[in-house]
């Protein structure tokens, strides 16, 4: 269940607690909203490397000032504090995102923590270490998700008003695909609609008309991958400009 809500979360983002309770599997739609939106506090909590009580303790990781009394609190002897260098240098990542963002790492009171450790406490020590490593790219999904749901809900009508940004370099695009910027606009509305990642359900909704869908004409085949060997070969990749998520572009570099 917590992998189901976990999924949503990073397919629709963060605040979106009824399309992700609509949207994920299993025993989490019985889940109410509140509930929903106290494990997003926790998973945050957690990519950040604030412990939620006993759960993901890192020792010698500042634990994001808690509000929890000294006394309140587990002696750092008893709580977990293993960690591996990967799990440090995710927190440290996932952190460094906040800063350039200007955003506080996140604090939880003792009564938070016990209200919130239920939700995470089933195989909590190796669930954590994932979400430590994870730290930062899930940070970046989530706060990339953020900017897209916040830009389209100014919107009264977003499928009718809504603009996407300049998209420079084509983005890896195939010159023989019909695409226009209005394309853009219903590609992030699809993301916005129906989650990231869910290419076949923006591909098929008759309110996303694709310029390249039009007449159904069959696609090319998708451009060669850059090389994972990292040796030079291979093409390089067209999305510099772009975030880490290729959702919305980046501000440009300031002069030298």
């Amino acid at each position: 269940e917590r992998m189901n809500c976990e999924r949503a979360l990073l397919s629709f983002g963060f605040g979106r607690w009824s399309r992700i309770k609509e949207a994920a599997q299993g025993g989490t739609k019985l889940r109410s909203e509140e509930e929903i939106s106290q494990f997003g506090l926790a998973f945050l909590c957690l990519c950040t490397g604030v412990p939620v009580a006993s759960v993901g303790f890192v020792s010698g990781v500042d634990d994001g000032a808690s509000g929890a009394a000294d006394d309140d609190l587990e002696p750092a002897d008893e709580r977990p504090s293993a960690a591996s260098a990967a799990e440090r240098e995710g927190i440290a990542a996932a952190r460094e995102v906040l800063r350039e963002m200007g955003v506080a790492v996140p604090s939880l009171t003792r009564a938070q923590e016990e209200e919130l450790e239920p939700l995470v406490s089933a195989g909590g020590a190796e669930y954590a270490e994932r979400v430590h490593k994870l730290g930062a790219s899930l940070l970046q999904r989530l706060l990339a998700l953020k900017r897209l749901s916040d830009a389209i809900e100014r919107h009264p009508s977003p499928f009718d008003t809504f603009e996407a940004p300049p998209a420079p370099g084509g983005v890896g695009r195939h010159p023989a695909v019909s695409w226009t910027p209005r394309d853009d606009a219903l590609l992030l509305l699809g993301v916005y609609k129906h989650g990231f990642r869910a290419y076949e359900e923006v591909r098929d909704d008759p309110e996303l008309p694709f310029s390249c869908l039009a007449g159904y004409a069959p696609l090319p085949p998708p451009l060669p991958q850059p090389s994972a060997s990292g040796d030079g070969a291979g093409p390089t990749p067209q999305h510099a400009d772009f975030d880490a998520l290729d959702v919305l572009p980046l501000s440009p570099p300031p002069p030298p």
